[in-house]
């Protein structure tokens, strides 16, 4: 009789522990200021698990360190019960902007504030000086932890080309392969009688010399051979009617010479 009595009392006192083990309310720990590390150690020591973890900058609680949790320190939870953290990033950082500085500067800048010059690439630009910063990621007032790298892009400056040989082609096709180049080419006509009409006779950029995007190129072309003021003169004298004699005193009109030359740009 006495055994059955004592293993009684002996299953009733172990149900009753593991009953209140189980189902009797936890302390929650204060978490604050603990490391991922320590906190997945000390959860585990009161049953507890970790929930929704999201990381944001913090002026006071260092880097990795948890800033905040959902569950109060202190407060009665059921076992394992999930506790939500915030954990820091470090101190945050208004990147500053480099853009339109050198890489010196830039780095000078930088380090003022906290952070670091990151990786760099080059492209030619229209705008932007040679050697100088074009753009930067992450931007201009982007909040970012200390240290962090900002990459930038670089000038090489405006592209360069190799002006093409323009003579002998049509006044057409010269002004294409210009502006195809990426160069400004200014038309100007003058008579020339050894050359046809509408065709290229010269350029003020010698072909094969490397010059930037955006350069200005003179094209020279022929307007063919100029009609002599003899020839235009007899024509008139067959072809008119006799000229009616004029008062002394009645002023001719002189008509201005043809110089010849036409010029026009095309942008």
């Amino acid at each position: 009789v006495v055994v059955p009595l004592v293993l009684g009392i002996f299953i009733i006192t172990v149900s009753s522990m593991i009953f209140f083990e189980w189902f009797s309310p936890i302390r929650m720990p204060e978490l604050v200021g603990m490391t991922k590390k320590q906190v997945k150690k000390e959860t585990k020591i009161y049953g507890l698990d970790i929930g929704a973890i999201k990381y944001d900058y913090s002026d006071s609680v260092e880097k990795g360190k948890v800033i905040s949790q959902s569950i109060s320190p202190n407060s009665q939870v059921k076992r394992n019960s999930a506790v939500d953290l915030v954990i820091s990033k470090g101190k945050s950082v208004a990147v500053p902007d480099i853009s339109k500085m050198s890489v010196d500067d830039a780095q000078k800048i930088l380090y003022d504030v906290g952070l670091q010059l990151g990786d760099g690439t080059s492209v030619f630009s229209d705008d932007v000086e040679l050697g100088f910063i074009i753009s930067q990621t992450p931007v201009e007032n982007d909040k970012v932890a200390e240290n962090t790298k900002i990459d930038y892009v670089i000038s090489n400056g405006r592209e360069k080309v190799t002006v093409p040989d323009l003579v002998g082609k049509n006044e057409a096709e010269a002004l294409e392969e210009v502006g195809l180049l990426g160069l400004n080419g200014t038309v100007k006509k003058q008579y020339d009688s050894r050359i046809p009409n509408g065709v290229v006779v010269g350029q003020n950029v010698s072909k094969g010399m490397v010059v930037e995007k955006g350069s200005d190129v003179m094209i020279y072309v022929s307007k063919g051979t100029q009609k002599t003021s003899s020839a235009i003169g007899s024509k008139q004298v067959a072809n008119k009617p006799p000229v009616q004699a004029t008062s002394p005193s009645t002023p001719q009109e002189q008509e201005e010479p043809d110089t010849g030359v036409e010029s026009y740009t095309v942008w």
